[in-house]
């Protein structure tokens, strides 16, 4: 469907993505809780749902265009659950370069960091990836051919096992 995702709760920073998208033609699907959005102006593009978990919550991402993510810049990791489960449903994503999210995304390859707090960096983005839609594809694909090589339970095992072996 024609719509961008932005799940979480988490140290999300929902004032920058609010000005982002605020008058693109394109609505913004967004699944929080009631206090991260609490006095925020909510631009007539969004839709604001909460405590959608399950099934409904990976509906709204299978059908979603992509997924943006913008975070706070906190010393605290967040963001790494929306962040796998963009890559095993081969979503493109937009998120903030902060702590934990570097350790998965390759800017450009599988994803698109971007900085904190920046509404035009992050409506540059968003505007590249909707006048773009092969990078769409190509962001994706590559999503899910990283989470199948390097985070998939066959590697964590192996892993595991790996370290075992080594003590």
């Amino acid at each position: 469907e024609n719509y961008i995702f932005s799940p979480g709760t988490s140290n999300r920073d929902y004032a920058t993505l609010f000005e982002a998208v605020k008058d693109l033609d394109i609505k913004v699907v967004v699944i929080t809780k009631p206090f991260n959005i609490k006095g925020l102006k909510i631009p007539e593009n969004v839709e604001v749902y909460f405590d959608i978990y399950g099934e409904q919550y990976r509906q709204f991402l299978w059908k979603s265009k992509f997924v943006v993510v913008s975070l706070d810049d906190v010393e605290v990791s967040s963001g790494q659950m929306v962040l796998l489960d963009c890559l095993l449903y081969g979503k493109a994503l937009i998120i903030t370069h902060a702590c934990g999210t570097v350790d998965y995304i390759i800017n450009g390859k599988d994803g698109l960091l971007v900085s904190a707090h920046n509404s035009k960096i992050l409506r540059e983005n968003i505007l590249y990836l909707l006048e773009h839609p092969d990078e769409i594809s190509r962001i994706g694909e590559n999503a899910r051919r990283t989470v199948s090589e390097k985070y998939s339970m066959l590697q964590f095992a192996k892993k595991v096992s790996d370290l075992i072996s080594s003590v």
